[in-house]
């Protein structure tokens, strides 16, 4: 059986580690919206939360967020190198930008544009020239 290094992590994978960043930071920005705290406490709140769902956790493992690790997958670039701690920050923040301005309709299109392509890469992969694969060799 041969073995294959760095396939695309698919619906599930990616789902998956999705899943997990999302439900903790709208429950942290659930918990200020109930809350009587100061605007900038509020927002120190949601944004350290973010940070230690998505950030924190690329200093100790390179290109995994908290979701990904879980997930069993990591980002690489194009032609399947690791990224720069920069680059998986900036990518991770312009896609939560992207999915927080325009109220979750970037999500949906990054689905579609991810369920119609063989490389299952969505616009911050090609902003970014990366795209995310299984951290583990696959036998098929």
């Amino acid at each position: 059986m041969p073995e294959y290094k760095h396939l695309p992590a698919q619906f599930n994978e990616r789902i998956e580690g999705f899943a997990f960043e999302i439900v903790a930071i709208f429950s942290g920005i659930l918990t200020v919206v109930f809350m009587d705290w100061s605007w900038w406490t509020s927002s120190l709140f949601v944004f350290g939360l973010f940070y230690l769902v998505t950030l924190l956790p690329m200093w100790r493992w390179p290109a995994s967020s908290l979701g990904k690790r879980m997930a069993g997958t990591h980002i690489v670039d194009v032609s399947n190198r690791p990224i720069s701690l920069q680059r998986a920050h900036l990518r991770e923040c312009v896609k939560w930008g992207l999915i927080f301005s325009t109220v979750g309709l970037y999500a949906l299109i990054a689905f579609v544009m991810f369920s119609r392509r063989m490389d299952r890469r969505t616009p911050h992969d090609f902003l970014f020239k990366t795209k995310v694969v299984f951290r583990q060799s696959r036998l098929y």
